[in-house]
């Protein structure tokens, strides 16, 4: 069982990738598809830099946060007003 202290740098890390990606939605929804690729690669980032640190318990939370960005990312690559050139530049 995690002691009160990693209980809650645990949420700490999953709210904060939660609010990088709903802000990425944000400026998705606004038509600004490079701000919320930039917003989306930063939330892989930071699930990258955390899964080195993680302990058991906050492994779970850093899944539901790389979960949450790749289905995010999925949406993202598929909308209507996507380009070919915006994904060859999101490949890179």
């Amino acid at each position: 069982m995690a002691n009160p202290r990693q209980r809650e740098a645990t949420w700490t890390i999953k709210l904060s990738g939660e609010l990088v990606v709903a802000n990425g939605r944000e400026l998705e929804s606004s038509g600004d598809l490079d701000g919320a690729w930039n917003r989306y690669q930063a939330a892989l980032r930071f699930v990258s830099q955390m899964r080195p640190f993680q302990t058991n318990y906050q492994f779970h939370r850093v899944n539901e946060v790389e979960h949450l960005v790749l289905g995010q990312l999925s949406r993202w690559v598929g909308r209507k007003d996507q380009t070919i050139q915006r994904l060859r530049a999101a490949a890179d």
